[in-house]
């Protein structure tokens, strides 16, 4: 079960995210007092705001109040990516210049090189208020565009945002261009289930993405 205390950004920007911040406890002891079993600092700007150290910083601290494993959607691309052996991968955004370079800077501290960018800038309330059906197409032609843009073929194809509808754009181009595409909800529920202490328990169903399936591989 996702359970979700969100914080109320009034647009991309590390100010935002700070005013945000301010009450990061209280929506932690909020999430404590619903048992979960997991905290993760969700939204790619937030953490492309903070930066890699205040990110993991801020992870790292949670777990100490809590006692409970913590991370955010980043992290969870980050290792996401190192578990495939990604080291050069294509973005997909709708965000502006400035989140993309922050993002681009992010996963480089990580070792992941940014190889190409392909965005239709929006601000956040351009992309609360867009019409999903056009997203989809949207992100499915920023997708392409993105992979053949670089000189050489990236080894990923990183579509980040929760706010767009991007689960059936991955599926549709892991499919169409043979590669790994990472998106928040996939790479945090994969880091979510990779690091339960248990056995993950699968059926034999195919998984619609490249790296929820490797953790079928893992249990059989």
């Amino acid at each position: 079960m996702l359970v979700t205390v969100p914080f109320d950004l009034a647009e991309y920007s590390l100010a935002a995210v700070d005013r945000e911040l301010a009450r990061l406890w209280e929506r932690v002891d909020s999430l404590v007092e619903r048992n979960v079993d997991r905290i993760v600092l969700a939204g790619v700007p937030v953490a492309a705001a903070l930066g890699r150290d205040r990110t993991l910083e801020i992870a790292e601290l949670i777990t100490r109040r809590t006692g409970l494993p913590a991370g955010s959607d980043l992290e969870s691309h980050v290792m996401a990516a190192h578990h495939l052996g990604v080291s050069t991968m294509a973005m997909a955004t709708r965000w502006s210049d400035g989140v993309n370079e922050a993002l681009r800077a992010y996963m480089a501290e990580a070792g992941i090189e940014v190889v190409s960018v392909a965005s239709r800038p929006r601000d956040l309330e351009q992309n609360k208020a867009a019409d999903p059906n056009e997203d989809h197409r949207l992100m499915l032609a920023l997708g392409r565009r993105a992979v053949r843009e670089p000189p050489a073929l990236p080894d990923a194809l990183f579509l980040p945002g929760g706010l767009g509808l991007v689960v059936d754009v991955a599926a549709i181009l892991e499919e169409e261009l043979q590669l790994p595409v990472f998106t928040n909800a996939t790479s945090t529920l994969w880091a979510a289930l990779r690091g339960h202490p248990g056995a993950v328990q699968t059926d034999g169903t195919t998984y619609p993405s490249r790296l929820l399936a490797t953790l079928a591989r893992s249990t059989q």
